[in-house]
């Protein structure tokens, strides 16, 4: 060490020790360090005990901290708090420790608190008192890992943690001391100012330990006592932080122990093994994981671990992270069952749960179609859902897309499935929000949806055919401004611009044609609300189990009064603006029910001319 450091050591010292001298009073008397297994709550209890107090609310008093009730509920608060009772306890604040401490940047929210730096949850700290006897005797201070509750052990020795006193029975608490070694109730026989109860004199049994390894990768994450994990961690994992590793840890553990993350009492060793084994080994540990426990998905639902990305006591970061290797693994069980027929597994009713529907095919394993697949990875990803919500158009809809190379994102998920048979991919999201910054309105024109009774089959083919012809030009389409749906928005630049020819064109089929939709589908593909489709299987107009194809026959057969309006208006026919008074009087065909009202299309040859129906 040089001269320099030397005397700047001694300066800082003979600074801290004037400060102390000048706070008598407001601070503790007998000063204390802050080692590296302690955190506040366990200085500040040895503390209490060292400057003979018995209370230890007297530590919460001087340091003025209004977020503390009691020693009991004391953590890293606001800088401020934390810096008032550094003071108080007369920790040196250039030492290493009280530096990370003082580096916290206030609370960690409200269901969490701060823990060596790391956010843990709340409910992850106990309230009462808890210790290892055999390392209290070795060390003579409290160790904060010995707080966590998901633990019943000590995580670097392995011994039992002892939470009530041998003889009073009472739990060990925060309130009094007499000292971190001793039963806070139960004082000496001759001398009520020390303690009767020594507590290293119990040494527990030690813990069930299968894995040494995994539990000295779960101390590595949350005790600063302990070695460093000196293994790389995946990728995955590696760019989280022990904080977010800690959790995803604990709620695999939990729900190998079937019970809520942290909650209640400790996680069996067994459990604990299990999931840092797992994170340690992470994918290919996780994913064994997950297939010795493939007898939860039985049921046709996914089990428990498979949807751990919906739990919101993960990070954002986090959840994503497990969603793409559901993802992944989901669509590789998918595509091992690809083939054959149309299966009879996937039918509206059973939809309502997308996730029970792939359990059922795979735990069948029933063969699907490349068409069915497809639609089902679709069904479960979160980013095709909001393609599909942003373009306004039914999710199945969105293989057309995908293999016209207007959906390039969409490769990761249907990559090994189907094939893009475009060489021009190009983004239709991008050239969504390119075009939503620049949208005109024209009195004259016309909205394609309005236009759709001229395609009869308004399905996925037509609408990649649409949206390729209006990219490179050949359909001179324009965008209405608000906040609906892209293909919503869409209008022809002029009423007599309206290409009917290439709408009616025959297209060359799509892989979903022969897919269910769901009643949520077909309200998309028609522009008409739940309520109408239903009507529409009710009055067996559209079958139960609708297809594209029945869906197309439907369009081939009947009209709804709202597009002979718009086709009214394209050709000039004033009369039949509203048409439901000369409609009736033509004889047309009609269908009438609560919420529909249909029109035969072949009948309406009285009224338009054939050629454009």
């Amino acid at each position: 060490m040089s001269e320099v450091s030397v005397v700047d050591d001694c300066g800082a010292a003979v600074r801290y020790f004037e400060e102390r001298a000048q706070a008598i009073g407001a601070v503790l008397a007998v000063p204390v360090d802050l080692a590296a297994e302690e955190g506040l709550r366990e200085a500040a209890f040895r503390a209490v005990g060292a400057n003979a107090f018995r209370n230890t609310g007297i530590v919460i008093e001087l340091a003025r901290v209004r977020s503390f009730r009691s020693l009991a509920s004391l953590n890293e608060g606001s800088i401020e708090e934390v810096n008032r009772l550094v003071d108080v306890l007369g920790i040196r604040k250039d030492a290493e420790t009280a530096k990370a401490l003082l580096a916290n940047k206030g609370f960690a929210g409200k269901d969490w608190v701060r823990y060596f730096g790391l956010n843990i949850r709340r409910s992850h700290l106990t309230k009462g008192r808890r210790v290892a006897p055999q390392s209290l005797r070795k060390l003579g201070r409290q160790e904060a890992v010995w707080s966590l509750r998901p633990f019943d052990f000590d995580l670097k020795t392995m011994e039992m943690l002892l939470d009530r006193c041998p003889r009073c029975s009472h739990a060990l608490g925060w309130r009094r001391t007499f000292g971190p070694a001793f039963c806070d109730r139960c004082p000496a026989a001759g001398d009520p100012s020390r303690g009767g109860v020594y507590l290293p004199d119990f040494p527990q049994p030690s813990a069930d330990v299968a894995d040494d390894e995994a539990i000295a990768f779960e101390a590595s994450l949350v005790d600063p006592a302990a070695p460093s994990y000196r293994r790389p961690l995946h990728a995955d994992l590696a760019d989280k932080g022990p904080g977010d590793v800690f959790q995803l840890s604990i709620e695999i553990a939990s729900v190998l122990d079937e019970r809520p993350a942290g909650w209640g009492g400790a996680i069996r060793t067994r459990s604990v093994e299990q999931a840092a084994r797992a994170l340690m080994e992470w994918p290919l540990g996780f994913h064994d994981l997950l297939d010795r426990h493939a007898e939860e998905k039985s049921s046709g639902k996914e089990g428990p671990l498979e949807r751990l990305h919906y739990g919101r006591r993960l990070s954002v970061q986090m959840r994503a992270m497990l969603k793409k290797h559901r993802d992944r693994r989901q669509q590789a069980r998918v595509l091992a069952i690809v083939g054959g027929s149309p299966s009879k597994v996937i039918r509206p009713g059973t939809m309502k749960n997308t996730a029970s529907e792939v359990g059922v095919l795979l735990s069948t394993r029933q063969a699907i179609t490349t068409g069915e697949a497809a639609v089902l990875l679709l069904r479960q990803s979160g980013d095709a859902k909001r393609i599909a919500v942003g373009l306004g158009l039914p999710i199945p809809y969105l293989v057309d897309l995908f293999e016209d190379g207007l959906l390039p994102e969409l490769q990761p998920l249907l990559g090994g499935l189907l094939t893009v048979r475009s060489e021009d991919v190009v983004s239709i999201v991008d050239t969504v929000d390119a075009v939503s910054a620049v949208s005109r309105t024209r009195e004259c024109g016309m909205p394609v949806w309005s236009a759709a009774f001229a395609a009869v089959n308004l399905n996925g083919r037509r609408w990649s055919q649409i949206l390729r012809a209006s990219m490179d030009g050949r359909l001179r389409l324009e965008l209405l401004p608000g906040r609906s749906a892209f293909v919503r928005r869409l209008q022809f630049a002029g009423v007599q611009d309206a290409d009917f020819g290439f709408l009616t064109r025959e297209d060359d089929g799509s892989a979903i044609d022969e897919v269910p939709l769901t009643c949520g589908e077909l309200s998309e593909a028609l522009g008409k609300s739940r309520r109408v489709v239903s009507d529409l299987v009710e009055h067996a107009v559209l079958p139960e189990k609708a297809t594209g194809k029945d869906l197309a026959a439907f369009r081939h057969r009947w009209m709804f009064t709202t597009e002979i309006g718009d086709l009214a208006i394209l050709l000039n026919r004033e009369d039949l603006i509203r048409p439901r008074p000369v409609l009736l009087a033509s004889g047309v065909p009609r269908l009438g029910a609560r919420t529909i009202s249909l029109w035969s299309r072949t009948g309406m040859a009285r009224v338009f001319p054939a050629s454009i129906l």
